[in-house]
C-alpha cells in the first residue's frame, strides 16, 4: 500500500469515526493531545498519525476498519486471529492494538521507514 493510500483510508475513517461519535476536531485534538490542525491534517489525508496516537483512537473506539480500510483490516484480524491462542477473551479495542503492534514490528523492518 502506497503511503497516499494509506493516508486517504485513514482520512475517511477518521471522518467517519468522529460523525459516529459526534466528535468535533477540538475534542480529537485533546484526546490525542496534539493541535486542531494537525487533526485537520489527517481528515485532510495530508499526515497519518504515529502508532501512539492511532492506539490512543483504537482506545476511544475507532475500528481497525476504520483505520486500514475494511479489505485489509479482515485479512489482518483473520491473520492475527489465525495465529493467535487466546484463554481469555480479548476486547475488539484490545485485539486492535495488538494487531497495530505487530503491523508496527513489520513496518519497523521496512528499509528507510521510521515509524
Amino acid at each position: 500500500m502506497e503511503q497516499a493510500e494509506a493516508r486517504k483510508i485513514f482520512s475517511n475513517g477518521l471522518a467517519a469515526f468522529m460523525s459516529r461519535k459526534g466528535l468535533l476536531l477540538k475534542d480529537v485534538a485533546a484526546t490525542l493531545d496534539i493541535t486542531e490542525v494537525s487533526i485537520s491534517r489527517m481528515r485532510s489525508a495530508k499526515i497519518l498519525p504515529t502508532f501512539d496516537k492511532v492506539f490512543t483512537l483504537v482506545e476511544n473506539g475507532m475500528g481497525l476498519d476504520e483505520i486500514f480500510g475494511s479489505e485489509l483490516a479482515a485479512k489482518l484480524t483473520a491473520d492475527y486471529q489465525k495465529n493467535t491462542v487466546r484463554k481469555d477473551p480479548i476486547t475488539a479495542a484490545r485485539q486492535a492494538k495488538e494487531i497495530l503492534k505487530l503491523l508496527l514490528n513489520e513496518v519497523e523492518k521496512m528499509p528507510g521507514v521510521e515509524a
